[in-house]
């Protein structure tokens, strides 16, 4: 019997354990202070002690690589802020947080005392082998400044002497800015709470990825830092991927019921030949590849081609192999997520992988 307990007591342990390790950690601290600093008028005296915040710089630095060197310092930005003037504080979207202050405010609280990492981890998770672990619990930062379109965005930093760097081999975290969620995400608290939990989904998808990959992937470089033509491949997975853990209840409850769907479909496929015709011909010219590549991943959702056609592609496989047609996509490199959705049985109903990617592939 006392054996039997022992396992039984260490049983509810190893849970608990996993149970809070798959649990988001929440930086509001930035945020809470910027709703202050406006609430009691935003004084140029009090800008000293926003700027210290890890939030706050990391999306200073975010923003700056965005939108180039010449972006004036945020402190700058602060002390000169003016809210009765309409442009004041454009560049870092101190204007529009100002203006949707109090949707911030109420969307803060209702993050503060939700729980639903819980929920989040297990949409993505379920795509990785079963017997992996994260290595880390996740960070999530809270912003309402920042590049006007990163509503939520993922990236790698360093800490050095309590100095917050973006670095692209440091810890992956994640980054939202609550104005543009609360202009975005909906008309209600509720419904941007259900946006956000999407989009966090989306982006712990890549934050997760990002570890698994690095230790599990031989040369993992060559995809994220090497050629252009193998970039692209990865995006389609990473991208794919993220979009399809974020809406994939509804496109199994509306694909074969909505004909706008297959033509979003339809027209990404074709924008993804149109543009490999460009990054896969060795005579085109690096501005050329990068103008193509950059057309799949930003712009309004259904334009970005390299997105749309990874994620129509991971809901095939998943159809047709199951959740384990998809692991083995994340197990090996992007080659097995092409190959694997191009001898889906049926592949002759669904939209075919332009040939310079298949050439490519079969190398």
């Amino acid at each position: 019997m006392k054996k039997i307990w022992t396992i039984f007591i260490l049983l509810i342990l190893s849970s608990s354990v996993l149970i809070a390790q798959n649990k988001l950690i929440f930086h509001t601290e930035y945020v809470d202070q910027l709703m202050r600093w406006m609430d009691t008028g935003c004084s140029s005296s009090n800008t000293n002690k926003l700027t210290l915040q890890p939030a706050a710089s990391i999306m200073e630095q975010l923003l700056k690589k965005q939108e180039g060197k010449t972006t004036p310092d945020f402190i700058d930005v602060l002390k000169s802020y003016n809210y009765a003037d309409s442009t004041s504080g454009s560049i870092y979207l101190l204007n529009e947080a100002y203006k949707y202050k109090g949707v911030i405010a109420a969307l803060l609280e209702e993050i503060k005392k939700s729980d639903f990492t819980e929920s989040i981890y297990s949409r993505g998770l379920k795509y990785f082998p079963c017997d992996y672990v994260p290595p880390r619990r996740y960070e999530v930062f809270f912003t309402a400044t920042g590049w006007k379109w990163g509503d939520a965005m993922t990236f790698n930093y360093a800490v050095e002497n309590n100095k917050y760097t973006i670095s692209s081999s440091g810890v992956p975290a994640i980054i939202f800015n609550l104005t543009l969620v609360s202009k975005l995400y909906g008309n209600s608290t509720t419904e941007r709470m259900a946006q956000l939990e999407n989009v966090m989904s989306h982006e712990l998808f890549h934050a997760i990825f990002a570890d698994y990959r690095t230790k599990h992937w031989n040369n993992e470089k060559v995809w994220t830092e090497g050629k252009l033509e193998n970039k692209m491949l990865y995006l389609m997975l990473n991208e794919g991927f993220a979009h399809y853990i974020s809406y994939r209840e509804l496109l199994i409850e509306n694909y074969n019921k909505n004909e706008r769907l297959i033509q979003y479909e339809k027209d990404a496929f074709e924008a993804l030949a149109t543009n490999s015709n460009i990054i896969f011909n060795s005579a085109s010219c690096d501005s050329l590849k990068n103008s193509a590549l950059g057309k799949g991943l930003y712009g309004n959702f259904w334009e970005k081609y390299i997105c749309v056609t990874g994620f129509f592609m991971a809901y095939h496989i998943e159809q047709h192999y199951g959740i384990e047609g998809l692991k083995e996509c994340i197990l090996n490199t992007p080659f097995t997520f092409i190959k694997k959705y191009s001898i889906i049985p049926d592949v002759e109903h669904l939209p075919k992988i332009p040939e310079p990617i298949t050439k490519y592939v079969s190398q």
